[in-house]
């Protein structure tokens, strides 16, 4: 979430005095969409709510993408720049469809047992999950490759 937070602080940064409104507002849609699926994908409860909104935010990847394409093919952001945002974009989508591919957003996390004496409620006794989403979200918000 971080990572595609940052791009999409970048992007709005880059493009927040351009005259073009209609791009603008396309460019922008695609850039907060995004970052509030992968955010509203974390917080759902169902598997299925949560794999819909990963995937929402993976197609917004996607449509980032292709604003990027267009931003440089016109001229409204220079080829490095938009190479670089191509290549997070790229990143970003792989992770994404990693996590839903490799059933960590239906399998990993159980609910809480209701049958526990402890007042704590992140004790093992109540929360039963793996590591390895914690691990991929790590690497998501901390830039680093992630090798499942």
């Amino acid at each position: 979430w971080k990572r595609a937070k940052r791009l999409s602080d970048n992007i709005y940064r880059a493009i927040r005095e351009l005259k073009d409104r209609g791009f603008k507002d396309q460019i922008n849609h695609s850039r907060s969409s995004m970052v509030n699926n992968i955010a509203e994908g974390f917080n759902r409860e169902s598997i299925r709510e949560r794999t819909s909104c990963l995937g929402m935010a993976k197609d917004s990847c996607g449509n980032l993408r292709i604003q990027i394409y267009v931003a440089m093919r016109i001229g409204y952001i220079d080829k490095r720049t938009g190479a670089d945002w191509l290549s997070e974009t790229s990143e970003i989508s792989t992770m994404i469809g990693s996590f839903i591919k490799t059933r960590h957003v239906s399998s990993n996390i159980s609910r809480p047992s209701t049958h526990s004496s402890s007042p704590w409620p992140f004790t093992s006794s109540l929360w039963s999950f793996s590591l390895e989403p914690f691990t991929f979200l790590l690497c998501l918000v901390t830039n680093e490759d992630y090798n499942p």
